[in-house]
């Protein structure tokens, strides 16, 4: 009997050096912590490539000033922060600006994979920036490890378009309300990102809709999500754009093949188009040596 259930034990051992989750999900009070800036233990287990982001506030909605994610800083932590000019409310002090964060990532190991980080840039054109990657050559996909989007100082404003998108090595970033102004609306952004080899991905897609509201449910393949780029922006009805508070943004995909996406203020009743573009790890297939002597499963003997 210790021979059979030794079996099923080797197998999940071998499978789980493959990938590992690396979950953070919590709550973090402005008051007690000090700041809106949030460190959590961090140590992934291979390139931790991030799979699915959310943060809302705790009450109400508010301008925004910065979306952090920021593994390994400081070393170990992982910096989270989602934040408007003046999360402490001074000189009031209440619970507006307290928010929920989940942040999964899936470290994977590979040799052929890439690990980059875009250090922070300033972006002053129209509130939307493209700049070219040192993408390597080969059949290689861009996979988002950490990113921040900030306006400068204590400058907070209504949100109109959030996103990051690569496409053959051009990366995109969008942080902008509806009508820009140079002296206010240049942002600063940064990006922490691999290029994973194709053949680690069983599927690679783009989840897209127009006109959603609050929060909408999308089909994707099951099976470990990674995120390879997002972008939302409010629409409106009769005009090109609109911009609004933000209560919650998040993309959460689930291994049983859905992702929740989120893109609200208070009421949840505004328009948004969105992009979700996704991968699938493919599964490990461990290949056992020829001539390896298997236990055979067979029914267990009455007594």
């Amino acid at each position: 009997m210790s021979k059979l259930l030794a079996f099923p034990a080797v197998l999940l051992a071998l499978a789980s050096t493959s990938v590992s989750a690396q979950v953070s999900n919590g709550h973090v009070d402005i008051s007690e912590n000090g700041s809106s800036l949030f460190d959590v233990p961090f140590a992934p287990n291979g390139i931790p490539l991030l799979s699915r982001f959310a943060f809302e506030l705790a009450d109400g909605d508010n301008h925004l000033k910065q979306i952090l994610i920021s593994p390994d800083l400081p070393p170990g932590k992982m910096r989270l922060d989602f934040s408007d000019g003046n999360p402490k409310n001074l000189p009031f002090i209440d619970d507006d600006d307290d928010y929920f964060f989940n942040v999964t990532h899936f470290g994977i190991k590979d040799s052929r994979a890439q690990q980059f980080t875009r250090s922070l840039d300033i972006c002053s054109e129209q509130g939307k920036c493209t700049v070219q990657l040192d993408r390597p050559p080969g059949d290689f996909i861009f996979v988002l490890i950490g990113f921040q989007l900030s306006f400068r100082d204590n400058i907070d404003h209504h949100i109109r378009e959030v996103g990051i998108l690569e496409d053959d090595g051009m990366l995109t970033v969008s942080f902008n309300d509806q009508h820009f102004d140079p002296s206010d609306d240049a942002f600063l952004w940064s990006v922490q990102f691999a290029y994973v080899p194709r053949d680690r991905f069983s599927q690679i897609g783009e989840s897209t809709e127009t006109r959603a509201k609050n929060e909408v449910s999308s089909i994707i393949p099951a099976g470990m999500a990674v995120l390879r780029g997002f972008r939302f922006e409010y629409k409106d009805y009769f005009t090109d754009g609109k911009d609004h508070h933000l209560k919650k943004i998040g993309v959460l995909p689930t291994t049983a093949g859905t992702a929740l996406i989120s893109y609200r203020d208070t009421n949840g009743d505004d328009g948004f188009d969105w992009q979700y573009r996704w991968a699938i790890i493919k599964e490990r297939v461990i290949h056992w040596p020829e001539g390896l002597d298997l236990p055979v499963l067979s029914p267990r003997s009455p007594n």
